[in-house]
């Protein structure tokens, strides 16, 4: 039932689709640094840096963002 509502859901509203999209980012950030919590490992997310550079490094295509970097 809702597998077909999820696309008019999204479709045309860029900033809903990046909001999602930046919130599974997230949510799948925190379970990674959970994991590694677990296996001993200490981490954080990463701030100051510059997403476009590490984009262009990386060589992101430009429809893609970075949504989070783990240290």
């Amino acid at each position: 039932m809702l597998v077909p509502m999820i696309a008019p859901f999204y479709q045309g509203k860029d900033q809903l689709q990046r909001d999602g999209a930046m919130r599974s980012v997230c949510l799948v950030s925190m379970t990674i640094m959970l994991t590694a919590k677990t296996m001993g490992y200490d981490s954080s997310s990463m701030i100051g840096f510059d997403p476009i550079k590490v984009g262009e490094l990386v060589r992101l295509p430009q429809e893609h963002v970075i949504g989070m970097m783990l240290q």
